[in-house]
């Protein structure tokens, strides 16, 4: 290994020596592009995931208005349930049609939200939350409309009062248990995701400083490499027009045409 390191450093050295001053300048000025594009392209690349409106703020901004919508859903459905209990008490049945027909409309912007949510979130623990919550609105949603409603229409209150009361007041605080998982959940993709974010912009930072010191370290020697091929040729030159000065015309000069 240490042989092969040393022929390839020969052969690095040799090339270099071969190489005119124009090709030397134009390889130390790709370098030095090639150094400014990779610091151009890895902060685009980092800015395009982390900036405001990219990937990462997508997936974000997405998580908070999901939550923003299950808190509406959720005070859709408070409203509904008080609805629900403060019409046990109403003995006029044109009343209580007409409450009736507020809790549906109530209902039909719950339904909407759900579906919604269903639609656009993808497989995973909050999906499966908001599925359950799906199936337990359903529940309760059918349980009012086929036995409630028709229990006080009929005047048969102490019916209605108990279903309101039990059946209904436990999937009811079922529904808010699984409608606050998925927020909890949501809750918990944003911290990932904000502890993600963090992470890309160290190693982001870290990779770059990196590069750039390899970079430094190749470039330095070969700039030292550079100066000293345009330098050296001209001290010999300077030391040959001083003794030519002098009157010692018996000068030699190593010229070579590439420098």
């Amino acid at each position: 290994m240490s042989r092969f390191s040393s022929l390839l450093s020969l052969l690095t050295v040799r090339l270099w020596r071969d190489l005119k001053v124009r090709t030397r300048l134009f390889l130390l000025i790709v370098m030095f592009l090639g150094l400014y594009l990779l610091f151009s392209l890895g902060g685009f690349y980092t800015l395009e995931r982390l900036k405001i409106g990219g990937e990462l703020y997508q997936q974000i901004k997405r998580y908070k208005d999901t939550i923003e919508t299950i808190t509406l859903l959720k005070s859709d459905l408070n409203e509904s349930r008080m609805l629900q209990l403060s019409i046990l008490e109403e003995t006029d049945k044109a009343e209580i049609e007409a409450v009736q027909e507020e809790i549906k409309e109530i209902s039909t912007y719950i339904d909407e939200d759900l579906a919604t949510l269903l639609h656009q979130l993808p497989d995973g623990v909050i999906r499966v939350a908001l599925r359950d919550a799906f199936v337990t609105w359903q529940d309760f949603k059918e349980t009012r409309e086929q036995q409630v409603f028709p229990a006080l229409l009929a005047g048969n209150v102490d019916q209605a009062r108990a279903l309101v009361e039990d059946t209904q007041s436990l999937r009811y605080e079922r529904f808010i248990e699984q409608i606050d998982s998925a927020i909890d959940a949501m809750r918990l993709k944003i911290e990932e995701i904000e502890k993600q974010v963090e992470k890309a912009v160290q190693q982001r930072i870290t990779l770059l400083g990196a590069v750039t010191g390899g970079f430094m370290l190749l470039l330095v020697p070969v700039s030292l490499l550079l100066i000293h091929s345009i330098t050296n040729p001209l001290q010999k030159m300077a030391t040959v027009a001083h003794q030519l000065a002098s009157g010692n015309i018996d000068q030699q000069v190593d010229y070579k045409r590439k420098n």
